[in-house]
């Protein structure tokens, strides 16, 4: 035998036995901390993945916004030029102010898009 069990006294024992059950405990810890943080690492991806996809689905209807309202200017100026009409000039107004007001929501998405790819990329710098 390589030791004797002649001395080991019960204190010796449960010391051993704490020291042991510290060690598990600790290491069950561990164990839990790894997989709550990449728990959390999966959702903030999926929740990120879905962010993007958003911004992309808005931006796509922001633009078709705008092409709508471009052709209703065009539609509705034809009918004013052609009637002279009050109401289809006061149409055409507000076709134009609904135009100015897409392409400037558009612009503004495109902008604040611009800003957060910029800080993605400048956050994800050196790590690949």
């Amino acid at each position: 035998m390589f030791f004797s069990t002649e001395h080991i006294d019960a204190n010796t024992v449960m010391m051993a036995v704490l020291s042991v059950a510290t060690f598990v405990n600790a290491l069950l810890r561990h164990r839990a901390e790894w997989a709550a943080n990449r728990k959390a690492s999966h959702l903030q991806d999926t929740a990120d993945k879905i962010h993007t996809l958003s911004n992309s689905r808005m931006g796509a209807q922001l633009q078709i916004n705008t092409v709508a309202f471009k052709a209703l200017v065009v539609a509705s100026q034809r009918l004013a030029l052609m009637t002279g009409q009050e109401a289809d000039k006061a149409a055409l107004a507000a076709a134009q102010a609904g135009l100015m007001e897409a392409e400037r929501g558009l612009m503004e998405h495109l902008i604040q898009q611009a800003r957060v790819d910029a800080a993605d990329v400048v956050m994800n710098v050196g790590k690949s």
